[in-house]
C-alpha cells in the first residue's frame, strides 16, 4: 500500500517551507508569493496529496477527549485558563487530558507527540517551542489544533492576546503619574508574549516620550520548573539587580504578576515601601493581585475568556471538520490598585 504523502513531501517537492505549504492549502490568507503558492499547488496535485485523511477516522472514533499542554502549570495565570478549559470542555461534555512542557521546548514536543498517539479529539496548544514540527504533523494528520496565548507560524485557529499593547499601557499609566525613569523586569526573550510585552514597553517609552535607560531591561539569562515558583524567584533576582543600579527607576513594568510579587517581597525586605519608593505594575490580573500588600496594578488578560474561547472553537472544528484558520486577539485592561503612584515629589501629568 503507496504511503500517503504528507506536508512534509509537498514541502520538500515545492522548494519551500512546511509552514508555507500550510498556509497556502488550509487558503489562511496569509501572505505567500504567487510563485509559491503556484509550486505547493502543482506539487500537491502531482503527489496527489489529500489533507485530513486521517482526521476523518479520527472524527468517526471520538474519543470525547481534547489534549491540552501548557508551557507550566506553577504560574497561577494557567491554572485561570485551565480552570476555563475544564469547565467549557465539561459543557460540551468532553474531558480534557492535560500536559505540561515544564518550561522546556523539548518537553513540549515530547508531550504533544504522546497527545498525537492518544488520539484525543482535538488539541489546545499554548507552545513555547519555535520547532513547530509535531504541531505541523498533528495538522497533517487531521488534529483540530487551537492555539492559545503564544503566536505561532501555524495556519490554524488562534486565540491570543494583545501583549504589545499591554506592555504599552502600562508604561502609560506609569508616565501619566509623573514618572521618567522606568524599568522593566523580565524573564528570557525565548517566547512570542515575552518579545511583544518588551517591545510593548519601548513603544510606550517612546510615544511618552522618555529616555530608555538599556540598563534599567532587566532580564534574566534562563529559567526552570522546580519547587520553587519560578517567577517569583526570579523577580526577586531582577529586583537585586535593580538595587545595584547607580540611576535607580522610581518605577518598573514587570512581566507578569509573579514576577512583580517576587520583586515586591525583595523590595519590601530590603526596606523600602511600595509604591512610595517605587511603584511596581504587572500583567495577568491573577486573584492573588488583590492579596498582595498593596493589591497590586496589573493588566487584565482575561484567560478565563481566552480558554473559554478556545474550547468552543475547537469543539467548532470537531463537530464541523472546519479547520479554515481565524485569529481572535483579547484586549488587554488596566487595572489601576495600590503599587503604582506618582513618584515623590512629582506632580500627576497627562500623557497623550
Amino acid at each position: 500500500m503507496a504511503k500517503q504523502p504528507t506536508l512534509h513531501d509537498v514541502a520538500r517537492s515545492s522548494g519551500v517551507s512546511i509552514a508555507t505549504v500550510s498556509r497556502v492549502l488550509a487558503n489562511s490568507g496569509y501572505p505567500v508569493s504567487e510563485d509559491s503558492r503556484r509550486r505547493v499547488l502543482k506539487a500537491a496535485r502531482a503527489l496527489r496529496y489529500t489533507p485530513n485523511a486521517i482526521g476523518k477516522n479520527l472524527k468517526k472514533q471520538d474519543s470525547r477527549e481534547i489534549g491540552v499542554l501548557l508551557p507550566n502549570l506553577t504560574n497561577p495565570y494557567y491554572a485561570q485558563l485551565l480552570q476555563a478549559i475544564h469547565d467549557t470542555a465539561d459543557r460540551f461534555a468532553y474531558s480534557i487530558v492535560l500536559c505540561s512542557a515544564g518550561r522546556d521546548a523539548r518537553k513540549e514536543m515530547q508531550e504533544l507527540e504522546m497527545l498525537i498517539s492518544k488520539r484525543v479529539s482535538g488539541l489546545l496548544l499554548a507552545s513555547i517551542n519555535p520547532d513547530m514540527t509535531a504541531a505541523m504533523r498533528a495538522i497533517d494528520m487531521g488534529y483540530p489544533l487551537v492555539t492559545i496565548e503564544q503566536s505561532t507560524s501555524l495556519a490554524c485557529m488562534h486565540v491570543g492576546f494583545d501583549f504589545r499593547r499591554a506592555g504599552a499601557m502600562l508604561v502609560e499609566h506609569l508616565a501619566s503619574c509623573g514618572h521618567t525613569r522606568i524599568g522593566f523586569l523580565g524573564a528570557p526573550l525565548d517566547r512570542p508574549s515575552r518579545v511583544q510585552m518588551l517591545q510593548g514597553f519601548r513603544d510606550g517609552m517612546q510615544q511618552a516620550g522618555l529616555d530608555l535607560q538599556e540598563e534599567a531591561i532587566l532580564l534574566s539569562e534562563s529559567e526552570s520548573e522546580g519547587a520553587e515558583v519560578y517567577e517569583i524567584e526570579n523577580g526577586r533576582r531582577c529586583a537585586a539587580r535593580l538595587l545595584r543600579l547607580s540611576s535607580r527607576p522610581t518605577a518598573c513594568v514587570c512581566l507578569n504578576d509573579m514576577t512583580a510579587f517576587g520583586a515586591m517581597g525583595f523590595l519590601q525586605q530590603e526596606g523600602l515601601h511600595i509604591p512610595g519608593d517605587i511603584s511596581l505594575v504587572g500583567c495577568d490580573n491573577v486573584p492573588y493581585s488583590v492579596l498582595s500588600s498593596p493589591p497590586l496594578t496589573t493588566i487584565d488578560q482575561h484567560a478565563y475568556q481566552m480558554g473559554t474561547l478556545a474550547v468552543e472553537r475547537l469543539i467548532g472544528c470537531i463537530a464541523k471538520s472546519d479547520l479554515s484558520p481565524c485569529s481572535v486577539m483579547l484586549t488587554p485592561e488596566l487595572i489601576v490598585r495600590g503599587s503604582s503612584c506618582r513618584p515623590k515629589e512629582s506632580p500627576c501629568i497627562s500623557v497623550h
